[in-house]
């Protein structure tokens, strides 16, 4: 076993294992050392012997080397497979990689996105490491002649290998960049060799931008540099960051923060001051680090932060109850948005295994008659969850719910859903019909379902609803599934709609879905429209479908529109169909 690939094995598994785990309460977070790696590697699950004297199957060369590595690099747990990939990556000859860069659909790329992405990177630099440790001479022109077959043919795996030679030899990669005089665009690979180097050795990658002619390229060079120091010196990252305004640099700053533990964190939120915003990444923050005082180290940034990114429900999903317990009681720390944001993540994640626990958690903190913290609660994915797993008890219990904004907006998700589901009857029993986009939801999958069996029925059921309800994608739906079984009548519907709010709704609806079946009846549809806007948006939509069938005819309609100005006219009839 080379000690080198091993050591970078261990390195990167270990620091993988540690921060894949939930982070105790008040323990820093902190880079594992090389050697702490090993042994903790060493330890995980392994083979019956040591890996430096492999079992005599591990020691027998494969045939097919391409297809055990790409086996060992799709293992759902890279822990567990670490010793496999090590050594069968050790076991690799030249012969090996000449045959595999031959076939480059074959060639076993490292997954190198999600919460793998630093195995598949670790993975993918033991492979390049490899390669140049067996051919020497021959693997930076096979890894670029690989590179290039990969991204002719759009195969997954395109920029790996660019990616792992940018972080194991930058001199190499920015080498061949400057010999070809040009930088792709989105060519991800030589920023990393500039970041890479500037760590290694930062007067070499200064250097190096110093030979970039475009200043474009040179600023970009320099960014990543600059991503490269603050990578070993986060501070001093931060610093750079909000002396050039590079959010690059600092995000790299805020990254190695972390990894140095919580009060390098602390240090480095407070140096940038609210400069940069952390983004999505901030929910995740604080649930990996619940005690900082994050009204103050990021004071406007909830404000900024909608949406629940994956990683952040993953990092919820690790806690321990007492941790996400914790982390509940300290919810009222933290801004509104982020408060809304963090609480989404733990209550979701506790849903998917006890949903009656998390929803009335839910509904125990949340001012149910308050518009703006029922858009917020958590309670809509706690009920979604358990509707989905025991949807008796999910049902009485909101049907029990007192009449509040929140009962309207629960009880209308769960319509929506129940109706996708076939169950049209419970459906409509938990409807709550309002001008809201739940109840437009629920209504519109409401009608899909019904009309798929009866769309006359489904219509008259629809006119039932009270007339303060929004109806326009239920109307939509209707005529999506009328239009298909029975033209004629959807159009006899749409005509005796009485002037008003729904009778605008089914022109609309009908226009955009007559257009693709007989573009000249959604013209004349079209025409109907009283709403301006609309109308000229609809008209661009039915000349584009018009034009592919008639041209000209196309063009004699969309001048007789009315309301439509003649420079929009012609830009249209100019424009290439």
């Amino acid at each position: 076993m080379r000690p080198l690939v091993l050591a970078v094995l261990a390195f990167v598994f270990g620091y993988a294992g540690g921060h894949w785990k939930a982070i105790p309460p008040n323990r820093p977070t902190t880079a594992i050392s090389p050697a702490a790696s090993t042994s903790s590697f060493l330890h995980s699950p392994t083979p019956s012997k040591p890996l430096n004297s492999a079992t005599p199957a591990a020691q027998a060369h494969d045939d097919n080397p391409a297809s055990s590595l790409r086996s060992i690099f799709l293992a759902r747990n890279p822990l567990e497979t670490a010793p496999r990939a090590v050594a069968a990556i050790e076991a690799l000859t030249a012969e090996d990689f000449r045959k595999m860069a031959a076939d480059p659909g074959s060639f076993p790329a490292p997954y190198v996105n999600g919460v793998n992405q630093v195995a598949g990177e670790l993975l993918a630099d033991a492979l390049v490491l490899r390669w140049f440790a067996v051919d020497a001479t021959g693997a930076a022109t096979g890894i670029a002649k690989l590179e290039e077959a990969l991204k002719k043919s759009h195969l997954v795996g395109a920029g790996t290998l660019l990616k792992a030679l940018a972080r194991t030899k930058p001199e190499l990669r920015l080498d061949d960049v400057l010999a070809k005089k040009a930088i792709e665009r989105f060519d991800m690979s030589v920023p990393l060799a500039f970041a890479s180097l500037a760590k290694r050795d930062l007067a070499a990658a200064h250097r190096y931008a110093e030979q970039l002619t475009d200043l474009q390229e040179r600023r970009d060079a320099e960014g990543a540099i600059g991503q490269g120091i603050a990578e070993l010196d986060p501070l001093a990252g931060v610093r750079l960051a909000r002396t050039l305004g590079n959010s690059g640099i600092f995000e790299s700053a805020l990254t190695s923060a972390e990894r140095g533990g919580e009060e390098k964190l602390r240090e480095v939120l407070t140096e940038n001051a609210g400069k940069f915003p952390v983004g999505l990444k901030l929910t995740e923050l604080v649930l990996r680090h619940p005690d900082l005082d994050w009204q103050h180290l990021a004071p406007e940034e909830g404000q900024a932060v909608r949406g629940i990114p994956p990683q952040a429900i993953e990092e919820a999903a690790r806690l321990s109850p007492a941790e996400r317990d914790r982390r509940l009681v300290r919810l009222d720390s933290l801004s509104a948005p982020l408060r809304a944001n963090v609480a989404q993540a733990l209550i979701g994640a506790w849903a998917v295994e006890d949903p009656n626990s998390a929803a009335e958690w839910a509904l125990a903190h949340t001012d149910a008659s308050d518009p703006a913290a029922v858009a917020a609660s958590p309670a809509r994915i706690a009920f979604y969850s358990w509707l989905n797993s025991d949807p008796g008890p999910a049902i009485a219990r909101l049907s029990s719910l007192p009449s509040s904004p929140l009962k309207e907006l629960l009880a209308n998700n769960a319509a929506a859903s129940l109706a996708a589901a076939g169950q049209v009857e419970q459906a409509q029993a938990l409807l709550q019909p309002g001008a809201d986009a739940s109840s437009s939801a629920a209504l519109a999958s409401i009608t899909a379902r019904r009309a798929e069996a009866d769309p006359s029925a489904a219509a008259q059921w629809l006119a039932s609803v009270p007339p303060t309800a929004d109806t326009t994608k239920a109307v939509g739906a209707l005529l999506e599934k009328w239009l298909g079984a029975d033209p004629a009548k959807a159009a006899d519907w749409v005509e005796a709609q009485p002037s008003g709010p729904r009778r605008e709704a089914a022109l609309k609806a009908y226009t955009r879905a007559a257009a693709d079946l007989d573009p000249s009846i959604a013209g004349e549809c079209c025409k109907l429209i009283t709403d301006s806007g609309a109308r000229s948006e609809l008209a661009e939509f039915v000349f584009r479908k018009m034009s592919r069938q008639d041209p000209p005819a196309a063009r004699a309609w969309l001048r007789s529109i009315a309301g439509i100005d003649a420079g929009t006219q012609e830009r249209l009839i100019q424009s290439p169909q």
